[in-house]
């Protein structure tokens, strides 16, 4: 996103204060993706270092139409493998990517699933979500200090690898079987791994209830 437009949904989020919520904001995101990106900053009211995601603008609003798009598309090639129910499959479309764009229902699975991870006092934990400087298209959370799991897997040892390994896939069995509550999108980059507190941070929650 070009400066200004990203200064358009911050302020259609936050408030035309909005850089008042911040001491520090770094103009160049740290990372980008297919709905947003991803800045770096600091809080004015604690002093926490903080990332904030943003939407892109119109996003959300293209999801139906698009989706509506891919159905005439697939119908017309012909390309449908034989007894697949598109309407069905495209309505589930829909409502997960439509999930994925609510950045409140996001902060909200993310504070619920901070409290299922704090009562296992395990290994994972969730970052803060920071309501304040947040809204339905601008996310602000905690600073995560770790390296994705995607990245930092060839410099560990076997040993450590293991206990990812293991910690993640228990952890996605407990969701389904006890929590009743699991992510669904549990990219390998979502994950972060803290090698010095031997800790797994989760930085995405979009959650199937």
């Amino acid at each position: 996103m070009p400066a200004w437009q990203r200064d358009r949904v911050l302020a259609s989020n936050l408030g035309s204060n909005w850089r008042d919520l911040f001491s520090e904001f770094s103009e160049v995101p740290m990372a980008a993706a297919s709905i947003g990106q991803v800045h770096a900053g600091k809080l004015a009211s604690n002093g926490i270092l903080v990332a904030v995601k943003i939407q892109y603008p119109g996003v959300a609003d293209s999801i139906s139409s698009d989706l509506n798009n891919l159905a005439v598309l697939l119908t017309a090639s012909r390309m449908l493998p034989k007894g697949l129910y598109l309407d069905k499959t495209i309505a589930n479309a829909r409502l997960e990517l439509g999930w994925e764009c609510d950045y409140i229902r996001e902060a909200e699975c993310a504070k619920r699933f901070a409290e299922i991870l704090q009562a296992e006092k395990g290994v994972f934990r969730v970052p803060r979500i920071f309501d304040e400087a947040s809204g339905p298209r601008v996310l602000t959370m905690e600073m995560m200090k770790g390296v994705a799991v995607t990245k930092t897997m060839k410099n560990l040892s076997q040993e450590e690898r293991d206990f990812i390994g293991t910690q993640i896939l228990g952890l996605c069995f407990r969701e389904v079987a006890r929590y009743r509550f699991m992510q669904t999108d549990p990219n390998w980059t979502n994950f972060l791994w803290n090698a010095k507190d031997k800790k797994v941070y989760i930085v995405v929650i979009i959650s199937r209830l």
